[in-house]
């Protein structure tokens, strides 16, 4: 028999449904009462406590490791299915919600499969911190019993069961091996990160051999990973471009590194989401199965637990099940593949071009199709979780709604004229005759300034800044965008043009205050042409105003400082 069963469940009849489109009319709960929150005090009296305040039918059965060995709890499990129950509460970390789902996904037929709500109460918790679940007990709980938004997670089959996060062979599986239990309760997720960097540090590189869906490979790592989920241990870090735990496509990340530099390197492209492909880090898409050999055996973990010793096969476990999350992503695609690829953009602005002519257009939507792109997982968790990429589509999003303005063939040609002055800043010598005209000497003397200064600002924005962002036009990454007059081949970010109508208007509206408020409106009206043209992002032309500004600045007080009696 199970360990525990709560007195609620005798003849009470649900009063509260859960929201569950079928109708569900038992709650079954179960708690690994040596999770690392559970054994810490309070999370189960909580959850037990709520429960029958709302008065909901529920069983609450608590499970171990002996649980698991003579599948007592698992029999009860089945037995509270077959009785109707719609909604499982899984209770513990991210190895005790793997074991539960793989009882529940054996057999088990689609019209039978029970929705699984999660719990937070491990010491990593990287499912839930995948998906965007509160990290409060009591407020995972009420999206648990309250939410009825789902989705279909793929899992990692693994010959001990389903991972749902990561099978990882490296330093993370000697972190899990090492770390202690009482570790983990007493210092929680610090105690995996201090024992990580301590095994990290003194990690050999193995000769590992890679079948993937019937391709052999080889390499020499530090770090091998198959990721189901791309969060490395807490978002914003990511393991990998693309790692999206609904897109029927498991990833193997394979990472090399020597020394210092290869780490830190590493450790910022785990941040930002920057991932780079070379001597340091592979990336190749698992559509069925991979089998992972090593020069000598070496310890395999699976979503934070031990799973056994290389050589090991693994295999997808697409829709494996389907989870409760905080809000709905019915309206979000599902993509194949990683960012850079050619078809993950064309969906990404076919979706986004459906989305601006709905009939309830909104930038927020946009904005989530886009964070999509590179997991439908990111979208809920949070602005601040991701911030490099949301910014990036927000800034995105903004630009195709700009792009699908239109001002009429006049404007547009008066647009495309400005725009096509301002390219290195030669529009601005109007401005240096008209002061040459009224004051020779005056006017020379700016003009030599004007035309230091707005050199070494072109000079520093079209080559060390532009090279090092390496940002692509618009009108590359998105197929669909409107460009009128000339497509620029160089780098989008910042935008050189808004940099030199911004130098300027500072420059000559030093000498000229009364002008000043007109040429500052000259350089807003170049910057907005640079995304109506369709050939840079707002943030381009913003961070370029921004920069030209700086820059002119910048310079001109250093050419004062040198040239103390010339200018």
């Amino acid at each position: 028999m199970p360990r525990s069963v709560s007195p609620a469940t005798t003849d009470m009849q649900l009063t509260r449904p859960v929201k569950e489109d079928d109708g569900g009319s038992e709650i079954l709960v179960i708690i690994n009462p040596a999770a690392a929150r559970v054994a810490g005090g309070g999370v189960r009296e909580a959850i037990e406590t709520e429960l029958q305040r709302r008065e909901l039918h529920h069983k609450i059965l608590d499970f171990g490791a002996e649980d698991q060995a003579n599948g007592e709890v698992s029999a009860a499990m089945d037995d509270a299915i077959r009785h109707g129950c719609k909604r499982v509460i899984i209770v513990g970390g991210d190895g005790s919600v793997s074991w539960a789902v793989t009882v529940l996904a054996r057999g088990r037929s689609e019209r039978h499969r029970p929705v699984v709500a999660i719990v937070p109460a491990g010491t990593a918790n990287v499912l839930a911190r995948e998906l965007g679940l509160p990290m409060d007990p009591r407020a995972a709980l009420e999206v648990a019993l309250d939410s009825h938004a789902t989705i279909e997670l793929d899992a990692i089959r693994t010959p001990n069961g389903l991972c749902l996060t990561q099978v990882g062979i490296g330093p993370d599986a000697r972190m899990i091996d090492e770390t202690t239990r009482e570790a983990q309760i007493k210092r929680g997720r610090w105690a995996y990160f201090a024992t990580f960097i301590d095994r990290a540090i003194g990690q050999p590189t193995l000769s590992f051999q890679f079948t993937v869906d019937g391709r052999a490979h080889r390499a020499r790592a530090w770090q091998v990973l198959v990721a189901n989920a791309g969060a490395a241990g807490s978002p914003p870090f990511t393991w990998g471009p693309g790692i999206d735990p609904t897109d029927g496509a498991l990833d193997l990340c394979v990472f090399a590194v020597h020394g210092v530099r290869d780490v830190l390197v590493l450790a910022w492209s785990l941040l930002t989401g920057n991932h780079g492909r070379g001597a340091r880090a592979r990336y190749i898409k698992i559509l069925k199965e991979v089998t992972i050999r090593t020069s000598e055996p070496a310890l395999v973990q699976g979503d934070g637990e031990i799973i056994g010793k290389t050589p090991i096969t693994l295999s997808l476990a697409r829709s494996a099940i389907r989870v409760v999350v905080p809000r709905s992503l019915a309206d979000i695609p599902s993509l194949v593949g990683s960012p850079g690829d050619p078809a993950s953009r064309a969906a990404v602005v076919e979706a986004s071009a459906a989305a601006i002519t709905s009939d309830v257009p909104t930038v927020a939507h946009d904005v989530d199709v886009m964070v999509a792109m590179h997991s439908r997982s990111w979208v809920l968790q949070g602005m601040l979780k991701h911030p490099f990429t949301k910014l990036k589509a927000l800034d995105a999003a903004i630009f195709l709604w700009a792009n699908k303005l239109s001002l009429g063939s006049r404007a547009d040609r008066a647009l495309v004229l400005l725009s096509n002055g301002m390219h290195y800043g030669e529009g601005w010598a109007a401005v240096a005759v008209a002061m040459v005209l009224q004051d020779a000497h005056h006017g020379m003397r700016v003009t030599a300034e004007a035309l230091v200064v707005l050199w070494a600002t072109m000079l520093t924005v079209n080559f060390p800044l532009k090279r090092w962002f390496r940002r692509r036009r618009p009108f590359i990454e998105f197929v669909k965008a409107r460009v009128t007059g000339p497509r620029p081949k160089d780098f989008s970010f910042p935008s050189g043009h808004t940099a030199a109508a911004f130098a300027g208007a500072v420059l000559f509206g030093t000498h000229l205050p009364l002008w000043s408020p007109l040429f500052y409106l000259l350089a807003c009206l170049v910057g907005f042409s640079r995304v109506y043209l369709g050939v840079h992002y707002p943030g381009d032309v913003v961070l370029g105003g921004l920069v030209g500004t700086f820059l002119a600045i910048l310079y001109r007080s250093l050419l004062h400082r040198w040239l103390p009696g010339v200018m």
